[in-house]
This record gives structure tokens, C-alpha cells and sequence, in this order.
């Protein structure tokens, strides 16, 4: 049984056509993502390119062989660049780029001094195979980091087909043919390996743009926008879960409530944007002083909240104190004005798993205590009913 090399030519020039179309009819978000012009000219560059190959013997040999081969090599790029623009490593793209145009005058000249097919081939074969692994590293390199399935998938696809192309390369340098629609190992492995490339190119762009949606959705649904802290809902899941452990684990635990003094003056007098900056980098100096396992979270407006795992309440009194001792300390840039921040601290620890409710009337009173009493000062509750400042 042999493979009809036209049929499945003309397999290849309808799978990027029909694919995308059905991608962009699909995935309305694909078409906002970063490097999506390059994903759909890749696509185009395919589809022209086997449409010149498809018509050798009838078209001039300059364009069904140097100008189809120059396409073939241009989707390769716009792919990787695609890719890459998606994952922001911009620089990366323009060294591919500069990479494509010296291949491409390259095989001007080997094409141009009467090269066979063959080594033209060759060529070619170590050209995608360079690019497609570089694609497949840039897929592969932190992909666990948030996990991300389809990306790390994708990378193993791109190293696979980097593998057949430097097979198809050795094949042509072993076994030279004249004709490349010969059924021959050599053709048949040549668009075999190109196919599987496409499906990468068509595939890949859309998977890796979806998955890197959902995770900007999942991070908006777990952080505030503006602190990058855990939001509300986020921080009270974690909460409860840390308070069901107590009962097993014994080892205490505190929630501070932080709330920033005067904050509403912070805007009067030098504008929202400034309050906005208060609020970013008074949760950097927050984040700074806490330790790893601990939780930083929004509660609203300019007030934040701590869990402190396995803490004492005496602990959980030093790390209130290092938290506005830090915030005090440093006063918040904002363009050429400085703006002093203080905050008041309430804390409450418990060593049974209590609602989290109570825990929170707790804090929220201790916190009253100290604005009461004069603000930027840390007052903890006890028996979750009175205050010791």
C-alpha cells in the first residue's frame, strides 16, 4: 500500500484553512490574545504554500519551489512567534525573525545555484528542525509552574516533530531523490513530518491562549486586582480550612486585622491614584515581613487581614508589631510626594477550631480598640469578648 504524496498534500493545505476558521468561530477570546495576527498568517502562509506546491509542473519552478519552501519556513516563524508574543518573551521573537530572513536568502542562493531537491530538502529539514525545537523548549521551560497541561503537551508535541525532522534530514542526506511526489520513504516521511508540525502551528495556539484565559480568570477569582493579595472569598476558604485542621494539630493560630489610619485623608488630599499606590505598597511591605505559609488577604476598602498558622497569641503579637513597625517606617513614594502610612492591628488567636466568624468579631473589636485609643497601635482580644492593649 502507498501513500497518494498528493492527496495528502492537499490534506495539508485544508487542515490550517478549515481549523482556524473553526478556532476563530469558536474561541472568541483567541482572537484578543497577544500574537494572534502571527498565529492567523502562519495559517494563511501554509495554506499558499501548498497551494504552489500542489501546482508544480504547471506554474513557473521559482514559485511552486523557492517561494512555497519560503512560506512553508515563514509559518514555522510566524508559529513560533505566535507562541511567544502569547507567553511574553518578545525578544525572543525578534531573534527568530532576524534567524528567518538569513535562512531565507540562504536557500535563495542554494536554490539559485541549481541545488537538487534533496539538498534543497536538507536544508529546509535542519532550518524546522532548529525552529520547532526552540518552539518545543519555550513550551517546555516553566510549565509546571503554574501547572499548565496543554503547553507542556504542546512542547512535547514540538520535540517529537523536531526529532522526525532531523530524521527526514538524515534520510535525504543518505537517500538524495529527484522527484518529490515519489512514493518513497523520503517523500512520504517529508510530509508525514510536516503534517504533524501543522497540527502543531493549527492546534497549538488556541489550546495554550484557552489555558492561559482560564488562569487569568482562576488568579482574578482567587487575588485582588489592585494589592495582588488573596481577595475575600479566597482568603476565607483558606481560613476555614486552617481552623478545621486545629483540632488535630493543636498548634494554635491568629488572624490580624489591619486597617490603614486616616486613609480617607490619603485621597482628599493627594487623589485616588495616590490612594491606590498606598494601598499597593503598603501590601508590599505587609508581604515582606510575613513568613512563608502565612496569608495576606483584602478585606475591603483599605483594610487587610493576616492568618498566622501555628501561632501563639504572643507571636502573633510580635508579628502585628513588625507589620506596623514596617509600615510606618517607610513612607509610600508617589511620584515626587512621600506619604506617611501608619496602620492599627487587631489580633486574635485561638488553639480551637472556632467558627471563623467569631474569630473575625474578635480581631474587628480589638481593631475598634486600637483606632479608638489613638490608632497606629496593635491591641489584642482575649476570650474573644475583651480588649488588652
Amino acid at each position: 500500500m502507498t501513500i497518494d504524496i498528493r492527496t495528502l498534500a492537499l490534506l495539508l493545505l485544508l487542515t490550517p484553512l478549515f481549523t482556524s476558521a473553526l478556532f476563530l468561530l469558536a474561541s472568541r477570546g483567541v482572537a484578543r490574545q497577544p500574537g494572534s495576527w502571527q498565529w492567523l498568517a502562519s495559517a494563511a502562509a501554509m495554506v499558499v504554500g501548498w497551494s504552489l506546491l500542489l501546482l508544480r509542473g504547471t506554474i513557473a519552478d521559482w514559485l511552486s519551489i523557492y517561494v512555497a519552501n519560503v512560506c512553508f519556513f515563514c509559518a514555522h516563524v510566524l508559529m513560533h512567534g505566535s507562541l511567544a508574543a502569547l507567553l511574553g518573551t518578545r525578544r525572543l521573537v525578534v531573534a527568530i525573525r532576524w534567524v528567518a530572513v538569513g535562512c531565507a536568502l540562504v536557500f535563495l542562493l542554494v536554490y539559485l545555484a541549481g541545488a537538487e531537491l534533496g539538498q534543497r530538502a536538507a536544508f529546509l529539514a535542519m532550518c524546522t528542525a532548529l525552529l520547532t525545537g526552540i518552539t518545543a523548549r519555550l513550551m517546555l521551560a516553566d510549565s509546571r509552574n503554574p501547572p499548565q497541561p496543554a503547553r507542556r503537551a504542546l512542547g512535547l508535541w514540538y520535540l517529537g516533530c523536531a526529532t522526525l525532522h532531523w530524521l527526514r534530514l538524515a534520510i535525504f542526506l543518505v537517500e538524495p531523490q529527484q522527484d518529490l511526489f515519489a512514493p518513497r520513504l523520503g517523500s512520504a516521511l517529508l510530509f508525514l513530518t510536516v503534517f504533524a508540525t501543522e497540527i502543531g502551528v493549527t492546534y497549538g495556539f488556541p489550546l495554550v491562549s484557552r489555558e492561559r484565559l482560564l488562569l487569568e480568570l482562576d488568579r482574578r477569582a482567587t487575588f485582588d486586582g489592585l494589592t495582588d493579595t488573596y481577595n475575600r472569598f479566597a482568603f476565607d476558604t483558606v481560613a476555614q480550612a486552617s481552623l478545621a485542621r486545629l483540632g488535630r494539630e493543636h498548634e494554635g493560630l491568629a488572624l490580624l486585622m489591619l486597617d490603614l489610619d486616616h486613609f480617607k485623608q490619603v485621597n482628599d488630599r493627594h487623589g485616588h491614584a495616590a490612594g491606590d499606590a498606598v494601598l499597593r505598597q503598603t501590601a508590599e511591605r505587609l508581604r515582606a515581613q510575613l513568613r512563608v505559609g502565612d496569608l495576606l488577604g483584602r478585606y475591603g476598602g483599605e483594610e487587610f487581614v493576616v492568618l498566622l498558622p501555628a501561632t501563639s497569641a504572643a507571636e502573633a503579637i510580635e508579628v502585628a508589631e513588625r507589620l506596623r513597625q514596617a509600615v510606618r517606617s517607610s513612607p509610600v513614594g508617589y511620584g515626587a510626594q512621600s506619604i506617611t502610612v501608619t496602620i492599627s492591628v487587631g489580633v486574635a488567636a485561638t488553639v480551637e477550631p472556632v467558627l471563623l466568624e467569631r474569630l473575625y468579631r474578635a480581631a474587628d473589636l480589638a481593631l475598634y480598640s486600637a483606632k479608638r485609643d489613638g490608632r497606629d497601635r496593635v491591641v489584642v482580644a482575649t476570650d474573644y469578648g475583651t480588649v488588652v492593649t
